[in-house]
């Protein structure tokens, strides 16, 4: 989703680099982060620490920071081999908001020094909005899936025999315990009625 997003980042932004921060809530440190380097590769690991009061302006303030030479400002302890190799000068970066909390940040850097205009700021954090939601829903569906993941091992390997069955009184689904206990198949019983498993006589 994050490499996604750094390659739909627009060029008329003047972006040579792009690079998503997720933040950790209890430390304020970054704990996911990716970033698309000038030449167009991308790297998944930190490629430059924000100083505690940049992140902190991040999350209380949730507004823009500009800088327009990064090898000259404190708050970002960027590797200065990486500065060089890729040539990166000016920064934009904009807070990414979910219900009024910050989750993480959408950085923008260039080649050469730049003054980013206020047109420019607005449609990043425009950007930045929409970015935010994105990664929202792509967190939330994996974590529903790791608790479906949990619910589904809860189930499978459960001591006690379980059997699921729908509305309409169908087999959906049971357990190991099931079938070790009854000797079923999931192809004989999965789709069949409820009562077939049992004689027709205690169904009455």
């Amino acid at each position: 989703v994050l490499r996604v997003i750094l390659e739909r980042i627009p060029k008329k932004l003047g972006a040579d680099a792009a690079a998503i921060s997720l933040t950790d809530d209890a430390s304020l440190h970054t704990k996911i982060f990716a970033m698309r380097l000038p030449n167009g590769t991308f790297l998944d690991k930190e490629a430059f620490v924000l100083a505690d009061s940049l992140l902190h302006w991040f999350t209380e303030q949730q507004k823009p920071v500009i800088i327009y030479d990064l090898e000259q400002d404190p708050r970002v302890q960027m590797h200065r081999d990486r500065i060089r190799n890729g040539r990166l000068t000016s920064y934009l970066g904009v807070p990414l908001i979910v219900n009024n909390k910050t989750i993480g940040i959408l950085h923008i850097l260039t080649n050469k020094p730049k003054i980013f205009a206020d047109e420019d700021v607005g449609f990043f954090s425009t950007l930045a909005g929409q970015t935010a939601i994105a990664i929202a829903h792509a967190i939330s569906n994996e974590s529903l899936r790791e608790t479906s993941n949990y619910l589904e091992n809860l189930v499978n390997y459960a001591n006690a025999p379980i059997i699921v069955w729908n509305t309409a009184f169908r087999i959906t689904r049971f357990n190991h315990a099931f079938e070790r206990l009854t000797g079923h198949l999931e192809k004989e019983i999965i789709g069949k009625e409820l009562r077939s498993l049992f004689p027709p006589e205690s169904c009455d």
